[in-house]
């Protein structure tokens, strides 16, 4: 027999905020961390002769690029999980009953075909009313390469 649990709008807000807070974290994390390997970078740059300059430059980009293919693809899943227990809120708020979510949220995290994913809710918060929560997730790994980059030519014209 399938055992269905009814779930309180407290406690949808609930794993939201656990999700929300979790993505925020990982997000401080991996910037935090891409912030002091450009400032040790830029130290080194404009501090150590140009041999050395270029091995620790070379090595932090490297260690840069490794952190960022780890967090990324985090972040990004973890801003799945939380449109969709923004999903649920909205259907919560329209009255609707939500059964088992913690169990659907973990078919929901490990099959990118899961029917959640065409829920009109999760649609719409994912795919474009964050305008800016996908603006950060693109554009700031991006200014953190292009800071690379121009550290890089800094280097070379040094």
């Amino acid at each position: 027999m399938n055992n269905l649990v009814k779930i309180s709008m407290s406690e949808l807000l609930s794993h939201w905020r656990i999700q929300e807070s979790l993505f925020q974290g990982y997000r401080r994390m991996y910037l935090t961390l891409e912030a002091v390997l450009l400032s040790i970078g830029a130290l080194s740059v404009s501090n150590i002769n140009n041999g050395t300059a270029i091995v620790v430059y070379s090595i932090l980009f490297t260690v840069s690029i490794i952190t960022a293919i780890i967090f990324i693809p985090i972040i990004n899943k973890r801003g799945e999980l939380v449109f969709y227990w923004q999903a649920k809120i909205l259907q919560a708020e329209r009255g609707e009953d939500i059964y088992s979510p913690l169990k659907e949220m973990k078919e929901f995290q490990h099959d990118k075909s899961h029917n959640f994913r065409l829920n009109e809710e999760y649609l719409g918060l994912s795919k474009g009313k964050h305008v800016v929560r996908g603006k950060l997730n693109l554009g700031l790994p991006l200014v953190i390469l292009f800071a690379w980059v121009g550290l890089g030519l800094t280097l070379c014209v040094k």
